[in-house]
């Protein structure tokens, strides 16, 4: 699609900017909080449908992957529709599939209305820093840029407080629905919503109306079908992911979908490369070296993060006993120093260069990981505290630049492309992680079952019971599950194995994490490079050399 603008441009800013970012915020807030809110209802959810694993983390994955899926092309589509519209009709979407998502009376429903919501999440979530930004005046580019940061790092730590906020909801909650309380964690995004809509249409400004009006609008077409075939490949690669521990890696209900999902995105990424520079995705940003490193350290940083999050809640309802708002409570040991030490690594990387800072907290992140190995030898969860404070700490210093890098390194009319890639790398991150790190958890868990001669003499709608137990959080309870057909001694013991395999297999993701994340390091020292920073040429008019604002890229040691 072509997008052409000039660059003079001048749309009107909010009369009270705060306020327009204080909304935009909230919203950006609301949706990244929701892709791990549920995560401490997985247990009552999957017990309410009586469903299994796969099922449980599609609820996850769905509205991770329709709001990664979305956010490449979201940009690029605010430009026809407008973002203040966009952003509104994100937000109805939004709170409308989660009306249903409560209501919903399968799984397949409410993982289909978790897709709806991710939709939904990505139109609000990939407009909101042009909003922010568009709220200031041009002048006004210090306090612009630092209302972007804030709201980029508090919406990012939201995600690990979205456990304790489920965990507060599960246990305060009333069960007026007769459905259990987990709905309350989609009812409320009902009245969030309707806040963020009037205070968006009271403090934002809508600058597309300016922009028509001068005749500053996008030409082509929006290259919706980019979104479509990114949406396909990316559900059907994670669809074999997820179900094939349970089915086989070499069953043809594993291997069929994974390769169609490669298909589509070669054929995705073909038509991409042939469009050039009108791309949705644009590949020949893939050839600036800071750019593509901030592409895979985004995508790792939360596949080792945040897509691990799942199973050390699992780890900690099933081996650690623990409620779930002390399982939020454990959770933000990651979030609170994430936000204290985002707030103080700024004039460290001016300092020592933003690459060195970004492998500092790579490495303080796989060091964290690593520790997570504690888990396999006891059942007390405080052995996860150093783990997810270094968790949190590297986070801290890693986040803060990601955006940054990306826009710094592109010329100023390609940062809504280059942003809306940046940030799709995240959630899709999260959501491969979901999917890759339950593979390894599960065939431990299933390997270790096969090896076991009492599993052995279960019956098989019981054995199928026993290995969902293990790997969603409650391997505590298999013993009584079991109670009913193996002598009592047996069961006992069954129940030993499975808290054993349950600590065993969340160790060794631990330990797989750390070690790709320590690989990071490396990547992050010699891959983002102040060679790479763009630099408007002599040919570039004054007018387009102010209009990037973007944060310098400082790096060190090149």
């Amino acid at each position: 699609m072509s997008t052409n603008t000039t660059s003079t441009r001048t749309p009107k800013h909010a009369p009270n900017p705060v306020w327009a970012a204080i909304f935009v915020g909230l919203s950006t807030i609301i949706m990244t909080l929701d892709s791990t809110i549920v995560n401490v209802a997985l247990p009552s959810i999957a017990d309410y449908f009586n469903s299994p694993l796969s099922s449980a983390q599609w609820v996850i994955n769905a509205y991770t992957l329709a709001f990664a899926s979305l956010l490449l092309g979201v940009g690029a589509i605010s430009d026809f529709w407008g973002r203040r519209p966009l952003f509104l009709a994100g937000h109805i979407v939004f709170m409308l599939s989660s009306l249903a998502c409560a209501f919903a009376s399968s799984t397949s429903g409410l993982v289909i209305f978790r897709g709806l919501q991710g939709f939904g999440a990505a139109m609000v979530f990939g407009t909101c820093i042009p909003l922010i930004a568009d709220a200031y005046a041009k002048e006004d580019s210090a306090r612009r840029n630092r209302a972007i940061g804030l709201s980029m790092t508090v919406s990012v730590a939201a995600m690990a407080f979205g456990p304790l906020v489920g965990g507060i909801i599960l246990q305060t909650a009333d069960d007026f629905l007769g459905r259990g309380v987990w709905p309350w964690l989609f009812l409320i995004n009902v009245p969030l919503g309707l806040i963020c809509i009037i205070g968006t249409l009271i403090a934002v400004p809508n600058t597309y109306k300016k922009l028509r009006a001068e005749g500053v609008t996008a030409q082509g077409k929006a290259d919706y079908l980019t979104v479509l075939y990114t949406v396909i490949g990316l559900f059907a690669i994670n669809y074999a992911i997820l179900y094939g521990p349970q089915r086989g890696w070499g069953n043809w209900k594993t291997i069929v979908p994974f390769i169609v999902g490669i298909i589509v995105m070669a054929v995705m990424i073909w038509r991409q490369k042939h469009k050039g520079d009108e791309a949705l995705l644009n590949l020949n940003m893939f050839k600036i070296p800071s750019y593509s490193t901030v592409i895979v350290l985004g995508f790792i940083s939360k596949l080792m993060s945040f897509g691990l999050f799942s199973y050390i809640i699992y780890w900690l309802f099933g081996v650690g006993q623990r409620t779930p708002i002390q399982i939020g409570a454990i959770i933000m040991l990651v979030a609170v120093p994430m936000i204290v030490v985002a707030g103080m690594v700024g004039p460290l990387g001016k300092k020592i260069g933003a690459n060195n800072v970004v492998a500092i907290g790579m490495g303080i992140s796989a060091v964290g990981l690593i520790v997570g190995l504690a888990v396999n030898y006891t059942t007390n969860w405080t052995v996860l505290i150093p783990a997810l404070l270094l968790l949190g700490i590297g986070g801290g210093f890693v986040t803060p630049f990601m955006m940054d890098i990306a826009v710094s390194v592109v010329p100023p009319q390609k940062s809504g492309v280059a942003t809306g890639m940046a940030n799709a790398a995240m959630p899709l991150g999260t959501a491969t992680g979901v999917a890759v790190n339950g593979a390894i958890l599960a065939s431990h868990v299933n390997n270790g079952l096969d090896d076991n001669s009492i599993f052995a003499s279960l019956p098989a709608d019981k054995a199928s019971i026993v290995r969902d137990m293990v790997s969603t959080g409650a391997a505590d309870k298999v013993g009584g599950k079991v109670a009913d057909v193996l002598p009592t001694d047996q069961a006992h013991a069954l129940n030993d194995l499975a808290i054993h395999l349950c600590s065993q297999g969340t160790a060794i993701v631990f330990v797989v994490c750390g070690v790709v994340t320590f690989l990071t390091v490396f990547l992050s020292k010699w891959g983002i490079r102040e060679s790479d920073r763009w630099q408007p040429d002599s040919a570039t008019s004054d007018a387009d050399a102010a209009s990037s604002d973007t944060a310098g890229l400082q790096t060190s040691g090149d």
